[in-house]
């Protein structure tokens, strides 16, 4: 029975605690196993566009996403050398009718501790920390999980293992994917300011994004408005797993030094900046193999371009589960899911090469950029990404 079967996943991120929440409202039991020994609200800033905020409202979110998150009113573009706004986007009034769901920006540490709450409250869900997971193998005919804490190993089986460890996924080599992991060639720095330490314009409820030669920077406010988030993607050599590296702060302002004086102003306000080097993996033919599984960043890490990394780990949590609740069978559901789910990420990380190379341009290929943008229109704008905003999995 639905009720009585019993999901392993491997990761307590996003699309980790999402995949719990949505598991265990298809009636199964769910234990997450995350090899951080806490949890804490870390990291970036999170975009949400209405594919994903739809998915989190129907979980019942939305009282505690309005804690934290900002209801953005518009994303503006503009060209980061003159300051020129060259295209936009409105996110309320039709916006939200045409997609029946807001765009949100929340703090990633933000979204992860809502999500934690709701996981914990949940009844049928068990999350254990500091668990790492060793290995997954075949005995006597059931799929068994391995996880460690201080050396003391421990073996689950479950009617399905769920990886969701993210871009160096252990888990992700079990379902027979071993290619590289790519070096994009840019870096992301990062860094969250005080609202009262930027011009007050850098304040409004708006997503805005920056688009120059070899970089872009994308801010918005989060924390329920009493801080702003920047992002700088630059292009650069430096390759370094992980995303805690400390960032030299005059490097960052020398690399915008030649950029509008209101976007050096708004990096100059930062006292500190974090940065991680951006990697990704070409669309996976595959994510399964018998009941085993991937999701989010496991299954198919994507760059920022389209700030779709969240939304698309979210979206697989909820098409994981529909997959499932069609079909009894866990490997037969686990193929549909793959076959609904990677041909929708594979354009999502296609297009986000293509923006990387859009965003960053320079010379003739900005300037074909910025007139294609203005005959666009913001009409043009939302007709271009109905697809991805529209998506109901």
């Amino acid at each position: 029975m639905a009720s009585q079967r019993h999901a392993v996943i491997a990761g307590a991120g996003i699309g980790g605690l999402t995949a719990a929440l949505t598991l265990a409202r298809a009636g199964w039991t769910v234990d997450v196993f995350e090899q951080a020994h806490k949890l804490e609200p870390v990291g970036a800033g999170v975009q949400l566009g209405p594919n994903a905020t739809r998915i989190l409202y129907d979980l019942g979110l939305e009282a505690a996403l309005a804690e934290t998150a900002v209801a953005t009113e518009q994303l503006i573009v503009r060209t980061g050398l003159d300051g020129r706004r060259r295209n936009g986007m409105r996110h309320t009034g039709e916006a939200v009718r045409r997609w029946n769901a807001p765009f949100l920006v929340i703090h990633r540490g933000d979204l992860q501790m809502t999500l934690l709450a709701a996981a914990s409250a949940t009844p049928g869900v068990t999350i254990m920390l500091g668990q790492r997971l060793e290995d997954i193998s075949e005995r006597t005919g059931r799929t068994m999980a391995s996880f460690s804490k201080y050396g003391e190993v421990t073996e689950i089986d479950a009617d399905l293992i769920v990886g969701a460890d993210g871009v160096w996924s252990k888990a992700r080599s079990h379902v027979g994917l071993t290619g590289p992991t790519n070096f994009s060639g840019s870096v992301a720095w990062r860094t969250v300011v005080p609202a009262e330490a930027v011009p007050e314009a850098m304040r409004a409820r708006n997503t805005n994004l920056w688009l120059g030669p070899g970089a872009h920077v994308v801010h918005y406010p989060v924390q329920s408005g009493r801080t702003i988030n920047i992002v700088a993607v630059v292009d650069d050599g430096w390759r370094e797993r992980g995303w805690s590296e400390s960032g030299d702060i005059s490097w960052i302002n020398r690399r915008f030094i030649d950029w509008h004086k209101d976007l050096r102003t708004l990096i100059g306000s930062a006292e500190h900046w974090l940065r991680w080097s951006l990697f990704d993996r070409p669309p996976e033919p595959k994510w399964s193999r018998g009941i085993i599984t991937l999701l989010g960043d496991a299954a198919h890490p994507m760059l920022p371009f389209l700030a779709q990394g969240a939304a698309q780990a979210i979206e697989d949590a909820a098409a994981l589960a529909a997959a499932l609740a069609d079909t009894p069978d866990v490997a037969a559901a686990l193929r549909n899911y793959e076959r609904r789910r990677i041909p929708r990420t594979a354009r999502v990380q296609k297009l986000s090469h293509r923006q990387r190379r859009i965003y960053h341009a320079s010379g003739p290929l900005a300037t074909a950029r910025d007139i294609a943008m203005g005959l666009m229109g913001e009409k043009g704008l939302a007709d271009r990404f109905d697809w991805l905003y529209r998506e109901d999995p």
